[in-house]
């Protein structure tokens, strides 16, 4: 019945974040949750490369939001 966390085990479990956490933005709400709904979708899709989703992020925000000059 020991309730310590044991070494290498629950101790270093690494939090995952399930939801969008915008730190500071200057677009529309209009434009936010387009934005974050591309980049979910991405990340969701392509899971284990990142890079590919970090492209498919880019090429869809040039197309949808290329007015609004997008830094993500």
């Amino acid at each position: 019945m020991d309730d310590q966390p044991k070494e290498g085990g629950e101790g270093d479990k690494k939090i995952v974040h399930t939801y969008a956490l915008v730190k500071h933005s200057d677009m529309s709400d209009e434009l936010k949750n387009e934005a974050i709904e591309i980049i979910t979708t991405a990340c969701e899709k392509y899971a284990q490369n990142y890079e590919l989703a970090a492209k498919i992020v880019k090429e869809a925000m040039d197309k949808n939001l290329a007015h609004s000059g997008i830094v993500v």
